[in-house]
């Protein structure tokens, strides 16, 4: 069960800002469970990428692929797509399979 799903984008300063900006107005669940997220990597230190842990880019990057590849109807239900989210990279994502890509 391979598939295209990467994070392949090189991002640097305001472009980075922009894409940031783009990506939530196309899904207004993003921020929401990203901000959930950051909650939860805040308790656990795993928001310090010095310690392993991952960015706020990369969290918003990972989110975004997740729902554009998983909730493709827009549902926009925030608990089912923060849960699928969280089972996805926590029992389903197998990195030799699978590559992100923020573009999808």
């Amino acid at each position: 069960m391979g598939g295209s799903f990467e994070v392949s984008r090189s991002h640097s300063g305001v472009e980075t800002i922009y894409h940031i900006q783009k990506l939530v107005m196309e899904r207004r669940d993003l921020r929401p469970i990203v901000m959930i997220i950051k909650k939860i990597f805040d308790e656990t230190f795993l928001s310090m990428p010095y310690y392993g842990g991952i960015s706020s880019y990369s969290l918003v990057l990972m989110v975004s692929a997740y729902l554009k590849r998983y909730d493709e109807d827009k549902s926009e239900s925030l608990s089912r797509n923060l849960s699928g989210f969280l089972h996805f990279y926590g029992v389903g994502f197998k990195p030799h399979l699978f590559y992100l890509n923020g573009d999808q």
